[in-house]
Order: C-alpha cells, then structure tokens, then sequence
C-alpha cells in the first residue's frame, strides 16, 4: 500500500486548499488490508494551541450515526486506520501517505460529543509529520461567525475524487444554506444545503464568502508583526498600500460538511440536499468532548 509522493507543476496553491487533507479508509480483512472508502479532514488549532484534524464520525466508522449497525459502503466492518496525504513545504509536492491508527487497545482515538443529537463530528490530536505544511483554518480565515440565513452561499472544500497526481487539490463546491440554522431539522443539530451527498466530501471545512482585498507578503509580514505586538497597528497599517490591492474572495469558518447520513438520509438524497454541523460545535469539542466510541469496533486480522 506504499505510495510514492506525488508532485505536480509548481503553482502556490491557497491556504484553504492546503489546509484539507484526504482520508482513505483501511479496512483489516482476512486476506489483508484493504481501501473501502475515502473523506475528507482539515486542521484546526484549539485556543490552547493544540493541533486536531477533524472530520465525521461516519468518515471514520463507516456507520450510519443514527444507525451504528448499518454499514454505509460495501466494507465488511470499519476501518481500523486511516491513510492522510499531506501537502510538504516544497509548492505543489506531498509527502508519502501517513498511516494513523485509530484505534489504541481497542478504544478510538478521537474526541466526540452529542452524536446522539446529529452531532456527525470528530476530533482527533494530531502532530503533522515533518516536513509537511498545513495551515489551520484559524490561519486564513475569520472566526467570527457569520449570521447564517436561508439563501446564503457557502463554499464546501474537499475530495470527491480520488486523490493523485491528476487531482492533487481538492474541489471548491458552492452550496446554498436551505434550512432554518436556528431551529433543529428531523429533531438534530444540523444545518441543510442545498447540494447533495458526495461522497468522500465528508468531513470538508464549509465557509461563507465575502469581498475582501489581498495584500503582498510584505504586508502580510507587516500585520502579523502586529498581531505578535513587534510593531504598532499604525506602522502595520501605514505599510498596507490599497492602490496596489487586489480583490479578493474572504473566507469565514462556517462548519463542517457531513453529507447525507443519519435521520432523513433518504429525504435528503432524493432532494440532492446536504447536512452541516456548524463551527462552535467544533471547538466544543476539542474542549470538552467526550472519549470516542464505536458501538462495532473493527476486528484487526493478523495475516500470516
């Protein structure tokens, strides 16, 4: 199952593109391991700044949130680890795929809460290997939160084809808010766009977008020196020269996709809509999340 690492042409790609990472699932059979599936995950940093990918319990379960029983795909149990591809600090190469285990003595890795209100999110502590460069989404994008509305564009970032050297990045899909956010739908915590399940963009970071100006590294430099306090506000902002600014699509942090799995999945599959879980969840969970549990814990098979 070694991968040789991927390069293609030397083109920067954005901070949101490299902040998602795909996730091909490893399933443990009696003739040995096997692909059955893939999702999507991206990096987040706490407010203690620690490092977490995150992504759905279904991505890596394999089940149906509101069903464990029920297999999702044609693997005969789930996955016992994950295969993540990051992009390395040399533009447009990735390091070979990193295997993860999620599972130690038996019990997960990762850190869940209010699975049983729809709440398809999970968050594992992660130490990116060396070498690579993954930006968290606090890095790019602007935390405060958004009013969300019915009729509101998003932007779902992920993989829903495999990735290789021909589809390096991930696929940037907008989507269109399509329920109530302040209100639960089929009785769970969870938001509806109006896009289909797709899969292996499970687990895909979702922002809003808005008009903004880019500005040159120096500038760049410049501001985060002031964020750190080595300059004033007035010298950072005396170095942003807006004549020479260009506009920009800005990204807020919404949430996080879940397709369609868990209750109404069917509704939602023949209306070709979608499920988020909004953002707060997330650090809720990085706080104050509970152990992992998978009521089917994969069998591993040792294979001589």
């Amino acid at each position: 199952m070694n991968q040789e690492p991927i390069k293609t042409k030397l083109y920067p790609a954005s901070l949101a593109s490299r902040c998602v990472v795909p996730i091909r699932k490893i399933v443990s059979t009696p003739l040995g391991d096997r692909h059955f599936g893939t999702g999507t995950g991206f990096h987040y940093r706490d407010q203690l700044g620690g490092s977490w990918l995150i992504t759905n319990w279904h991505v890596l379960t394999g089940r149906r949130p509101d069903d464990p029983g029920f297999l999702l795909s044609d693997a005969p149990q789930s996955p016992y680890k994950i295969e993540v591809t990051y992009p390395s600090c040399e533009i447009g190469t990735f390091l070979p795929p990193v295997y993860l285990d999620i599972y130690e003595n038996g019990r997960p890795i990762w850190k869940e809460r209010l699975l049983d209100q729809g709440v398809d999110i999970v968050a594992i502590p992660v130490s990116p290997p060396e070498g690579a460069r993954i930006p968290f989404v606090q890095e790019f994008s602007s935390s405060e939160m958004v009013a969300m509305q019915p009729g509101l564009d998003v932007v779902i970032i992920g993989f829903p084809f495999e990735h290789n050297k021909n589809m390096p990045f991930p696929i940037w899909k907008k989507a269109m808010i399509s329920s109530e956010p302040g209100y639960t739908v089929f009785g769970q915590l969870q938001v509806l766009v109006d896009t289909p399940g797709m899969p292996g963009m499970s687990g895909s970071p979702v922002f809003t977008l808005s008009e903004g100006f880019s500005v040159s590294k120096r500038q760049y430099e410049m501001l985060r020196g002031c964020q750190r306090g080595d300059i004033s506000a007035l010298d950072a902002l005396g170095s942003i020269d807006l004549a020479n600014c260009e506009p920009s699509p800005c990204l807020t942090f919404a949430g996080i996709y879940a397709g369609a799995t868990g209750k109404g999945a069917a509704g939602l599959e023949r209306l070709a809509l979608g499920r988020i879980m909004l953002a707060p969840m997330i650090e809720m969970i990085v706080k104050d999340g509970q152990p992992g549990n998978n009521p089917f814990p994969p069998e591993v098979h040792s294979v001589s």
